[in-house]
């Protein structure tokens, strides 16, 4: 199975944490950018730390959708880098290709877990495949950072071949 880590760097400028304070996470689906920024604003700056200065990075991570067991299965999790965090809340998600658009399939993957991966530390989505129709998929993930605030872009990681798999 072929693994894809996305790494993000959380280094967002003021305008995309503005964008943050305002629009709720579920409303955003911009993919996320190559160079993401977590910076401290009045109102969620840590004590002691300035308004505008970096809070921390993290890799946003997980492998490419992928057939298991007669479902399609994505895996998410994510790498400490220097957030003062041990804990995320990843969320993954699976997409199917499907008339010209991007369409959720299946159930969400949400799990509160410890930095590097592994089995016991990622989320895991799943869809069944009721057909063996060529059909490109992706995972979309979310990762939150337990009790610091983090801009609301979600990663996507699309197959690099369809698979004979659709919802």
């Amino acid at each position: 199975m072929p693994k894809f880590a996305s790494t993000l760097v959380v280094l967002a400028t003021a305008v995309s944490l503005t964008l943050a304070l305002t629009t709720p996470a579920h409303a955003r689906t911009d993919p996320a950018p190559d160079v993401r920024s977590v910076l401290s604003t009045a109102r969620h700056a840590p004590t002691g730390q300035a308004q505008g200065e970096l809070i921390c990075r993290f890799n946003t991570l997980a492998d490419r959708v992928h057939r298991s067991s007669g479902q399609a299965s994505g895996h998410a999790w994510w790498e400490n880098i220097d957030c003062d965090t041990n804990q995320a809340v990843v969320t993954v998600r699976l997409q199917q290709y499907v008339g010209g658009s991007w369409k959720y399939a299946g159930s969400t993957g949400k799990k509160t877990v410890y930095s590097g991966g592994g089995s016991a530390n990622r989320a895991v989505a799943r869809a069944d495949c009721n057909a063996s129709t060529r059909t490109q998929w992706r995972t979309v993930v979310d990762v939150d950072l337990v009790g610091i605030f983090d801009d609301p872009f979600r990663r996507y990681i699309e197959t690099e071949n369809p698979l004979t798999c659709r919802n």
